[in-house]
């Protein structure tokens, strides 16, 4: 895992860890001949922990699972 990276997101064996049975594949992507990417979700939130100057929105319509992923529209 890279220095800077956020350990609540690291995929491993440890008790909090994000590990296979955490994940629920939502679509695959066709991204050019021969490669395709997966949509991963968790299966359940992750803990958060928010800075003073965070704001924290749910834009998602199912509070049991949530995109690894999320790209707000401008």
């Amino acid at each position: 895992m890279e220095e800077d990276a956020d350990p609540r997101w690291r995929i491993g064996d440890g008790p909090n860890d994000i590990k296979l049975e955490d994940l629920v594949l939502v679509s695959m992507h066709h991204v050019s001949l021969g490669s395709w990417q997966p949509q991963l979700w968790l299966v359940r939130p992750r803990e958060q922990k928010f800075s003073n100057n965070s704001l924290l929105l749910n834009p998602f319509p199912n509070p049991n699972t949530i995109p690894l992923t999320y790209r707000p529209s401008r």
